[in-house]
């Protein structure tokens, strides 16, 4: 296990015992920093960088500014040991997926298998990592069962929370409730955040937003 990767472990964990000093949502995220601790070293991890994550991750970090700008340099430091995944590869295709799917990657840090690659660190069901998303790309809907907390790393980016939109700016958090739909889209410049599930790390996602239109179908499960 390199340097970096403890480095980058230690920062994560430090800024989620941060930000958890706030009440977000009673209970949501109870004892996760105590549990990110708890990790240990995965065995083989396949590395595999993305397209998306070449062109845009080095401007992101480069334009990081707010309290954790430390986290976005130790990502960046260890960016190549991290196995960079492509979304939802096996969705069905359309206007929606084909641009979102090659603009957008997520790489884990910290849980189980995570669909059926390793992290470099092994916690028990809770998935910890990063995201990547180009400019003027939107995450179509989508909800799921665990909680999830983000925090913006760099980037002004336009979420979508239930039916109300909001601008989150870097130092800035998200909190998604259970099966609480959500959608973000990048404006000008690549987004860069940090995510955390506290649990269920390979629960299914729903996207009800790909729904034929007149909703007479279930919504897409990933």
């Amino acid at each position: 296990m390199s340097e970096a990767l403890e480095r980058l472990a230690s920062e994560f964990i430090a800024v989620v015992d941060d930000v958890l000093l706030d009440d977000l949502g009673p209970g949501l995220f109870a004892g996760l920093p105590a549990r990110l601790r708890e990790r240990s070293r995965s065995g083989r991890v396949e590395r595999r960088m993305q397209p998306v994550v070449d062109t845009w991750l080095t401007r992101a970090v480069d334009a990081s500014t707010g309290p954790w700008t430390g986290l976005a340099r130790a990502l960046l430091a260890a960016s190549a040991e991290l196995d960079w995944i492509v979304s939802y590869p096996h969705l069905e295709r359309s206007a929606a997926v084909d641009a979102f799917r090659p603009n957008y990657s997520f790489a884990a840090l910290m849980g189980p298998a995570f669909r059926g690659r390793n992290p470099p660190f092994h916690a028990d069901d809770l998935l910890a990592g990063f995201s990547i998303q180009a400019p003027h790309v939107t995450y179509p809907a989508h909800h799921h069962e665990p909680p999830e907390l983000y925090g913006v790393l760099s980037g002004t980016i336009d979420w979508q929370i239930g039916e109300t939109w909001h601008t989150k700016s870097p130092g800035e958090l998200a909190v998604h409730r259970s099966h609480e739909s959500h959608s973000m889209r990048t404006t000008d410049e690549p987004t860069l955040t940090w995510v955390c599930w506290p649990r269920g790390a390979d629960s299914h996602v729903y996207m009800p937003s790909m729904d034929p239109a007149d909703n007479t179908m279930p919504p897409t499960v990933y």
